[in-house]
């Protein structure tokens, strides 16, 4: 659980440097960006550009995040459902790109550039699995996927849960009330506006 609870401390950093807020300098919160997207297969480039668009579509359609319209418990627990497609999406994505199959006009480059690292990362994750199966399933495949299966749900979808499907910020998401070592893991991602 410790290890999975890292592995979304990282998603969050990953997050933080996306808006440029990690470091005063865009190439160093890019390349930590990077870095620190390997380990959760997560092209930080891409993920730079799709979560602008989120942010610029919240509350619409067009949300490449999807829409975050969840009104009960039953569609709340679903989406943990959908997170396990998410291993595969990173892989084909991924894939996707380095064949030149990119939607992204701005960063393109960039974006291809991370597809490489992150399907590096799958090699080596599949090498090191192969030839050390049991370390490799106890020191990062189960904490892994108890990262993209729960974990991360848990800490990020709730600043969506039963909020509106609006173009108002004050609608479309919430701030949660959360202790001092959540807020500092998580880069108090808790106090949440679009």
């Amino acid at each position: 659980i410790v290890q999975s609870t890292l592995l979304t401390c990282i998603f969050s950093a990953i997050h933080e440097a996306a808006h440029g807020h990690l470091f005063p300098k865009s190439s160093l919160n890019r390349i930590v960006g990077v870095v620190l997207g390997l380990p959760i297969f997560s092209n930080f480039s891409l993920y730079k550009f799709t979560h602008a668009q989120h942010h610029k579509c919240l509350g619409t359609t067009k949300d490449p995040e999807g829409s975050h319209e969840v009104c009960t418990f039953k569609e709340y627990l679903l989406l943990y459902v959908s997170s396990a497609r998410g291993i595969k999406d990173n892989f084909v994505t991924s894939y996707e790109v380095i064949l030149g199959k990119c939607k992204a006009k701005k960063n393109h480059g960039q974006i291809k550039t991370d597809a490489t690292f992150v399907m590096l990362s799958y090699a080596c994750a599949l090498a090191f699995c192969a030839s050390q199966f049991s370390v490799f399933i106890s020191l990062w495949g189960m904490p892994y996927l108890l990262y993209i299966l729960l974990i991360s749900r848990f800490t990020s979808i709730p600043e969506h849960y039963n909020c509106s499907l609006s173009k108002s910020c004050f609608e479309n998401t919430r701030t949660i009330i959360s202790n001092p070592l959540f807020r500092f893991l998580y880069f108090e991602n808790n106090y949440h506006l679009e």
